[in-house]
């Protein structure tokens, strides 16, 4: 798989989905970023966010990840993940541990 390169990307949100954990006892917004300039533009970064799940450390964290996120796109009071979609923001691609 060709990875995106560690760094900043100007990027919107074009997926997001709720969707069971493996072990079925949680739940994660999956997100699908798609980066908007240079020589990246087009490529997805991809990102899960643990916001039901028994390790309370695992859930402050994801919501951290979704506050930063709104916040980015303006979007303080969200009910639906749909209201992030295609709302320029900066997303940080971590290099692969």
């Amino acid at each position: 798989i060709n990875h995106l390169p560690p760094g900043k990307y100007l990027a919107h949100l074009i997926e997001s989905e709720m969707q069971p954990t493996k072990a079925g006892d949680g739940q994660l917004l999956k997100l699908v970023f798609e980066v908007l300039e240079g020589p990246s533009a087009r490529r997805k970064i991809f990102d899960q966010l643990n916001l039901v799940n028994r390790n309370e450390q695992t859930v402050e964290i994801a919501q951290r990840t979704l506050s930063a996120i709104c916040h980015a796109t303006g979007k303080v009071h969200v009910s639906d993940s749909a209201q992030l979609h295609l709302k320029p923001l900066i997303v940080t691609q971590k290099g692969e541990p």
